[in-house]
């Protein structure tokens, strides 16, 4: 059996975490969790951190550090086929990614993006504040180079501008991209959507 890590990156307001709850649906909804990882409902599927439909945020974020990511992933692999990691803590690339990412036999990247001005109106929807100092941008330039360092060691990489695609097409378009990684179909779902 082909185990499969996904990791989805991007800077605030890029729709990581709304993108994660689309997945959890068309993966059988959450079944259960544990102190590392959401199960999905497809029993072959699990997403790193705790996810719950109530909370606006969930993922690796909820770890705080990258320095656990090996473990989570790990952990999540011993259980299912797929485990998907998603976080602001996912914007570089270094060792604790990369020991994370190769625990599976599959890599997948998702890059997601807006555009500033995009991240501005969706940070005032959210919090009130826009756009106030340069890391929002500067996070988001750090992914781009991120997303390119993973490709260049062979890691498939999807790249969405949120401001242009529907979260319903992102999730089926990465769930086809691990169905051909992983040579079979993730869940019944995606054959109804």
């Amino acid at each position: 059996m082909r185990k499969t890590c996904v990791f989805i990156s991007g800077t605030n307001c890029t729709g990581k975490t709304t993108l994660a709850k689309e997945l959890l649906q068309q993966c059988g909804g959450i079944d259960h969790t544990d102190e590392w990882n959401t199960y999905c409902g497809d029993g072959k599927t699990c997403f790193g951190g705790k996810y719950s439909m109530e909370r606006r945020y969930g993922g690796i974020d909820g770890f705080n550090q990258t320095k656990c990511l090996e473990q989570v992933v790990a952990n999540g692999l011993k259980n299912c086929e797929v485990v998907i990691c998603e976080g602001m803590y996912l914007h570089t690339f270094g060792l604790n990614l990369t020991n994370a990412m190769f625990q599976a036999d599959r890599h997948l990247l998702v890059f997601l993006y807006a555009p500033t001005q995009t991240i501005h109106s969706r940070l005032i929807e959210r919090s009130g504040k826009g756009v106030t100092n340069k890391a929002v941008i500067s996070k988001q330039h750090n992914c781009a180079r991120a997303a390119q360092k993973w490709q260049s060691i062979g890691v498939p990489v999807l790249t969405f501008d949120t401001s242009q695609i529907s979260v319903e097409d992102e999730a089926r378009i990465i769930i086809a991209k691990i169905n051909e990684l992983c040579g079979d179909n993730l869940t019944e779902t995606t054959l109804k959507t």
